[in-house]
């Protein structure tokens, strides 16, 4: 089918080049520019992101780990009392 349509100066050169050096025509070139472009990516599952882990030590005794905040104040006091401590 032939239809009209205005590409920029850059693009129209980037597939004339990639026509030449391809040694396709430059309408051949064009359409595959097209059909790449709307064709959906690989239907592969992408890989799975692993995080690495690290062992931080048991957890003090009598601070609740799924109150954050709690603990957060926790140690924010315990830090205020270490700093406050007579140094001798």
């Amino acid at each position: 089918m032939r239809t009209t349509v205005d590409i920029d100066q850059n693009l129209l050169q980037q597939l004339r080049d990639r026509a030449h050096q391809s040694g396709r025509s430059f309408r051949e070139e064009l359409n595959q520019a097209i059909h790449r472009g709307l064709t959906p990516e690989s239907t592969a599952p992408a890989p799975r992101y692993r995080t690495p882990t690290f062992n931080l030590g048991s957890a003090r005794a009598g601070l609740d780990l799924d109150k954050a905040l709690a603990l957060s104040a926790a140690l924010d006091d315990e830090e205020i009392r270490r700093r406050l401590e007579p140094r001798g």
